[in-house]
Order: C-alpha cells, then sequence, then structure tokens
C-alpha cells in the first residue's frame, strides 16, 4: 500500500486515484492479471528516469543532428519504443503525436516529448531510413546500445508502459498513451497544470 508516502507536494490521496484511473484504462491487459498492472503502475510513480540524451544518435526532419544535452522543460512526455515493440508500426504513426508536438511548441520551457527508439542492432540501418522518410519535424533519439533500458530498470518490458510523463527532477508521475485514450490525455493536461 502506499501508507503515508507523499511525493512532491501530491498526497498519496491524488496519486492513488491516477493509478486507479490508469489501472482502470489497462484493464486487464498484461497477462490478464489486474493485480500486476497495479503493483506496476505503484512501483513506476515517483521514480527518477534517467535521460542520457547525449548518447543517443539524433535525428531530425531530414538529417541527423549532432545531440546535445539540451536544457529540458519542467514536463517531459517519454515516448519509447524498444526493441521488443512493433518498430515499424511505431514509426509509421509518429505523425499522430502531431497534436503534443503542437502543445509543447506552445508551452515551450513547461513541455517537451522525448521520442527514444531501441532498435535491435540488426534494425539500427531500416530504423535510420524510416526516420528520414517520415521526415518528422521534431527530434527522435535513437539508442543504438540500448542504454536507456539498462540504466532505468524500474521501466517495464511491457508496451503500455512505455509513455510516460515525467516532471522537473525526472520522476515518473504518469503512466500511459495519451493517444489512446481521452482519460489519459486530460490526466496529462491536468498534470501539467
Amino acid at each position: 500500500g502506499w501508507g503515508n508516502k507523499t511525493y512532491k507536494g501530491w498526497d498519496m490521496k491524488n496519486v492513488s486515484i491516477v493509478v486507479f484511473a490508469i489501472y482502470l484504462l489497462f484493464g486487464c491487459n498484461v497477462n490478464n492479471n489486474p493485480s500486476k498492472v497495479a503493483a506496476t503502475l505503484e512501483g513506476m510513480i515517483g521514480e527518477e528516469v534517467i535521460l542520457p540524451l547525449d548518447s543517443f544518435l539524433c535525428y531530425q526532419g531530414l538529417k541527423e543532428k549532432e545531440t546535445v544535452n539540451r536544457h529540458l522543460s519542467e514536463y517531459k512526455l517519454v515516448v519509447y519504443m524498444d526493441s521488443i515493440s512493433c518498430m515499424s508500426c511505431g514509426l509509421k504513426t509518429m505523425h499522430e503525436w502531431d497534436v503534443y508536438v503542437g502543445l509543447s511548441d506552445s508551452l515551450e520551457g513547461v513541455f517537451d516529448i522525448l521520442f527514444i527508439v531501441s532498435p535491435k542492432h540488426n534494425e539500427l540501418g531500416l530504423v535510420k531510413i524510416k526516420v528520414l522518410s517520415e521526415n518528422f519535424k521534431y527530434p527522435v533519439f535513437i539508442d543504438d546500445k540500448n542504454i536507456f533500458s539498462k540504466i532505468n530498470p524500474c521501466i517495464p518490458s511491457e508496451e503500455q508502459f512505455h509513455v510516460f510523463l515525467l516532471d522537473k527532477d525526472n520522476r515518473i508521475i504518469l503512466v500511459g498513451n495519451p493517444l489512446k485514450s481521452n482519460k489519459i490525455h486530460n490526466l496529462l493536461i491536468k498534470s501539467m497544470k
């Protein structure tokens, strides 16, 4: 249970409501075991995520960029695609994130989106080609050495836990894909207010 734990001004009642709402959204998707979903979410909320962006390849538009450890906004939405995910599916749908890219542009200094792609070694060339061919205007970070998952053991292998919102201290405050749920979208917007 949560006990009397508090997190950065959030009392655990609020966090529990968020976790419960996400639990309802995920339902029985993780091996038909709802208690596993709840335990996974409980374990993720409040965990710090390390973002070694200067260790990744970076592509924006039609070219490779030199990755710099740029100043990040207070809130960061991480969209993580690993080698277990359907890589081509995820890359094909990058433009579905355009509304959040627009939100990031309008909330400069408040909200960033970090697209992190960790392909299998033998898929690296295809992923680079796909990212370039999509001509996506927002930076896409390619973790060709699978560093992100190694240094962030708090991120589960199940794909439904691979979209999450971080606060200014890079701690997870929300888990879920806003493209797949209006409830997650509303919680995302509310979290930033």
